[in-house]
């Protein structure tokens, strides 16, 4: 049997019975009203809330979107001292009303001005200035050091062939107390070597085209500054110089050193922040006193022989600032002279 909208429905409401049709009985029906059911020849009881959850089970509301909005956005309270209002939009599939408490919180980048000390020196490193001996690869390109302070570990090295060595003699010292030493080689061959300050700091051996970092020996390095370099090849190929790391950075030619007065806030500082100077100088120039505008040529310039310019081309155009104009007379009159 199909219940039909007109069908009424026997109700029991603080002790006394009422009909409820069909149609209305979600509506009108109480959650404490009671209800005959049978079941099996048997007969049971149950409330308006039974009824209406096993005829309709509840569902929650579904949340869309949550709008937040400060009420007085235009004073300078921020989030602790404001005051907000929310709006919830929900989906139109929930059967019961939609009791909620909102808690917001707030996320977000801070953003601290940093203030180092005085800059007391700037320089530009030059790491690869300093005088070249020795025997260097034939190959093109190969005998430049700069190469091995160019921040490349793919390009085209510095190297020298077999049975040779090639030696640069350092302008600028590279301090290494305290700090490891790295060496990025490659080359062909089983003996590689890279010497600093003359010294065997690290062999490589085998076949490693494509470098590899390996640690030099700073002990044998002697003294705490790199005065030279020299890469040695004592097999059947090249030894080959890409680059040089020292405490984890690799050296590159043409990067500027800051020289500060002390570490203040340096500590806050990661690669890649945008940073600017602050003079503390605001620039204030002396009094102007005389403003000179700059005099109309064209007004002195007068016609020495021949015809007058044609209107078209006049005297102007020789300080207009545009070089695709010109004087010129008319008629082909080219006997005209101007001054």
């Amino acid at each position: 049997m199909t219940v039909q909208d007109s069908d009424k429905f026997l109700v029991n409401r603080s002790n006394s019975s009422y009909q409820l049709e069909a149609q209305n009985l979600m509506a009108e029906l109480k959650d404490d009203d009671l209800m005959l059911v049978n079941r099996d020849g048997q007969s049971y009881k149950a409330t308006g809330l039974e009824i209406k959850d096993s005829l309709n089970p509840a569902k929650a509301p579904e949340i869309v979107e949550v709008d937040l909005a400060e009420q007085t956005p235009e004073t300078s309270e921020r989030f602790t001292s404001q005051k907000f209002d929310f709006t919830v939009a929900c989906r139109p599939s929930g059967t019961i009303p939609m009791k909620f408490k909102a808690k917001a919180k707030v996320t977000g980048d801070l953003n601290k001005t940093l203030k180092t000390d005085e800059i007391t020196g700037l320089e530009s490193t030059a790491y690869s200035d300093g005088t070249a001996s020795g025997n260097p690869s034939v190959t093109a390109g190969e005998a430049n050091w700069a190469n091995a302070f160019n921040g490349s570990l793919t390009g085209t090295p510095t190297a020298c062939d077999d049975g040779l060595t090639y030696t640069l003699t350092l302008d600028n010292p590279i301090p290494v107390s305290g700090k490891t030493v790295e060496a990025y080689l490659g080359g062909e061959g089983g003996k590689k070597f890279i010497y600093c300050n003359g010294a065997d700091s690290q062999k490589v051996g085998g076949s490693n085209n494509g470098g590899e970092w390996v640690a030099l020996s700073v002990p044998s390095i002697g003294g705490n500054d790199i005065n030279s370099i020299s890469i040695v090849s004592t097999g059947s190929g090249t030894t080959q110089l890409f680059a040089l790391r020292v405490a984890g950075e690799i050296l590159i030619d043409g990067q500027t050193i800051l020289t500060f007065d002390g570490d203040k806030d340096l500590a806050e500082f990661t690669a890649g922040d945008v940073v600017t100077q602050d003079s503390g100088y605001t620039a204030n120039t002396s009094e102007i006193a005389l403003v000179d505008e700059t005099p109309t040529y064209s007004d002195d310039c007068s016609v020495v022989s021949g015809v007058d310019p044609n209107p078209s081309f006049p005297f102007t155009h020789m300080f207009d600032g545009d070089p695709t104009t010109l004087v010129d007379p008319p008629n082909n009159n080219f006997s005209s002279l101007y001054q």
